[in-house]
């Protein structure tokens, strides 16, 4: 998900790592007769968007995905890319061209028939600058013409970057051969919107209008009560058991966990860490935990001293102790790391050797540069007022003064103050977290650590790290990509271009009557899920 407003609206995931994402919780009066699963959106007072083309937060897209649905999917336990609206697809033209040949016979919730046609019409759409989406180009941006389509440099790609064949085959040519584009794909931007509704009811079809492919319809949207899910009588998957889905909106996460806990809701993973361990006694008849798909981390600002001293950046990362902070600390509710490309995703390198907890060596490297630790320049640490922020803070501030023999200084600000000026590298030293926008190795780094990148706000260079993930950026061979970016990784561990801290948990728990309940590492329950999931007598 994009990170610079999705940390706005989960802040939580910032080293507390809370996983504010899909949950699924029942009414109390539910039964296997009714079907009808009460799923509330936690962690916000209402979702901001109902449309595809702009989401950029979690709790909008846990709706958008009961109603909206794309070419392709993602297998919730491999997270590989499988076929969804389309059948198959072929890559050709040295990796430039994509042939997707689509199901026939789908159809949106309204009726309107869905073809290739309606694929050119969404994703020219996304990119349109009067669409207003600040995310189409992130996703969809290597498409010809999509960048001067989204700056209003050209009326359309249609005919061009997207061209439908015939009703069943779209073709979409890129400006290079992406090796991570379907993965792109499976991100909200570039699924079905119905073009007749959007041009009918205008720029918020969405609140009334959200017609769209997925499991669902949305019925009704009580804003900042509860948004009312029924079944798409035109859903081209599997037939559904489940009629109905609610979605009340609870802001609280320990609000949420109670109505767990008096059997009024059937799911819950937005269980925080003080509740973490009540949830893990419950036993895997009723409890999930397995990594998921988000990294917390310092960021030292290799242009700002002492940080720009490589041996200064690599003694901080070995005070670090990561144990610690996350089996104690937090009680287990996140995995200790020093890893930047998650567990649990593609790509994962298991055998990175990262710069783990070693005082010793620490603070023999911090004397090595400042023999009078004293006369280094001061140090503040900047972070967001969150969850368990503050503790995490102050036990980093204890670890650096009792292995570095260094005090320094925490600031905690409000997120929507503090991304700004990450943004703009004013930040000396910070602590944020990153989840996946999709699931491929190159979001963890070309995004991240390439010179000249938006989101390398650490203003870390590394010409060897550039040359490698721009060669893996295009290369074909899934094998070769994955190790250029497993040795990007590793530099960029090596050049200490964040402190990885931790790694959260896709944590949730689930009534012994829910059914099919399954979530994939990156916190979503894909389109091809729903038909498994039911509520059993009670």
């Amino acid at each position: 998900m994009h990170k610079k407003t999705l940390f706005a609206t989960e802040a939580l995931l910032i080293l507390g790592l809370l996983s504010l994402l899909l949950t699924a919780c029942g009414s109390p009066s539910g039964s296997a007769a009714k079907q009808i699963l009460n799923m509330p959106n936690i962690g916000t007072q209402d979702i901001k968007t109902m449309d595809p083309a702009t989401v950029t937060d979690l709790n909008s897209a846990q709706a958008i995905e009961l109603a909206f649905s794309g070419l392709v999917s993602l297998d919730p336990k491999t997270l590989q890319v499988i076929p969804d609206i389309a059948t198959s697809w072929d890559v050709s033209n040295g990796g430039k061209t994509y042939t997707f040949h689509l199901q026939s016979g789908v159809k949106f919730s309204n009726g309107d028939a869905v073809d290739a046609d309606t694929f050119a019409y969404s994703i020219d759409r996304a990119l349109d600058p009067a669409t207003k989406s600040n995310i189409a180009t992130l996703y969809l941006g290597h498409i010809i013409g999509a960048n001067d389509r989204n700056a209003g440099k050209i009326p359309t790609i249609i005919g061009n970057g997207v061209k439908a064949v015939d009703p069943l085959t779209l073709q979409i040519n890129l400006d290079s051969p992406i090796g991570f584009f379907l993965q792109t794909m499976t991100y909200p931007t570039s699924w079905a919107v119905d073009k007749n509704v959007v041009q009918q009811y205008g720029a918020n079809w969405w609140e009334d209008h959200a017609v769209g492919t997925g499991p669902f319809i949305l019925q009704k949207w009580q804003h900042k009560i509860q948004l009312t899910f029924v079944q798409n009588p035109n859903w081209y998957g599997k037939k559904l058991t489940l009629t109905e889905v609610d979605m009340p909106m609870i802001a609280d996460t320990d609000t949420a966990f109670k109505r767990f806990q008096a059997k009024q809701a059937d799911v819950d993973n937005g269980v925080d860490s003080a509740n973490y361990p009540i949830a893990k006694a419950l036993g895997s008849s009723q409890f999930f935990e397995g990594p998921a798909l988000s990294i917390g981390y310092l960021s030292p600002n290799s242009a700002v001293a002492p940080f720009d001293n490589l041996t200064v950046r690599q003694a901080f990362a070995e005070a670090v102790d990561r144990d610690t902070i996350a089996n104690q600390l937090l009680r287990g509710f996140v995995l200790p790391s020093d890893h930047i490309v998650p567990q649990g995703m593609p790509g994962y390198n298991a055998n990175l050797k990262g710069l783990s907890f070693d005082p010793k060596d620490a603070k023999d490297k911090l004397t090595s540069v400042y023999p009078d630790v004293s006369k280094m320049p001061a140090v503040t640490l900047e972070y967001p007022k969150v969850a368990d922020n503050d503790k995490v803070a102050a036990k980093l501030q204890q670890d650096f003064q009792t292995y570095l023999g260094v005090h320094i200084n925490l600031n905690a600000v409000d997120f929507e103050q503090l991304i700004p000026d990450v943004y703009t590298n004013k930040v000396q030293f910070y602590f944020l977290g990153w989840i996946a926008d999709y699931p491929d190795p190159q979001d963890w780094t070309s995004l991240q650590f390439v010179k000249g990148s938006p989101n390398n706000t650490m203003n870390f260079e590394n010409p060897q790290v550039d040359q490698l993930v721009a060669q893996a950026d295009v290369e074909q061979d899934q094998a070769m990509r994955i190790s250029l970016y497993n040795q990007a990784e590793e530099l960029a561990v090596d050049g200490v271009a964040w402190i990885p801290i931790s790694q959260g948990k896709n944590v949730y728990t689930f009534q012994t009557y829910v059914k099919g309940f399954v979530q994939d590492a990156g916190g979503l329950t894909p389109d091809n899920v729903w038909p498994n999931i039911s509520i059993a007598a009670h």
